[in-house]
């Protein structure tokens, strides 16, 4: 099982965090004697992907608003990307 939250420091600051969480099973009763979590301060990683997202937004809204016909290749000569005006 895994889990993606935030909690609250004592600071005021939020902190996103990821938890997983695996049941432990009694041999001998074959039933739920506990279940191990840890959990790993993910902040950073979510403030790169929000960034990375609003950028990716900003570069679609640029390239649909843009009047000139505009695409990108990659080394194949394969089209990667094109706007409507292309």
């Amino acid at each position: 099982m895994r889990h993606r939250g935030h909690l609250q420091r004592s600071d005021g600051t939020f902190a996103w965090l990821e938890t997983t969480g695996q049941p432990v099973i009694d041999p001998l009763t074959h039933e739920l004697s506990e279940i191990v979590t840890v959990s790993r301060d993910i902040s950073a990683r979510r403030t790169i992907e929000e960034e990375t997202s609003r950028l990716a937004q900003r570069n679609a809204l640029l390239l649909d608003s843009a009047a000139d016909g505009i695409f990108g290749l990659d080394r194949d000569g394969t089209i990667i990307f094109i706007n409507p005006a292309a």
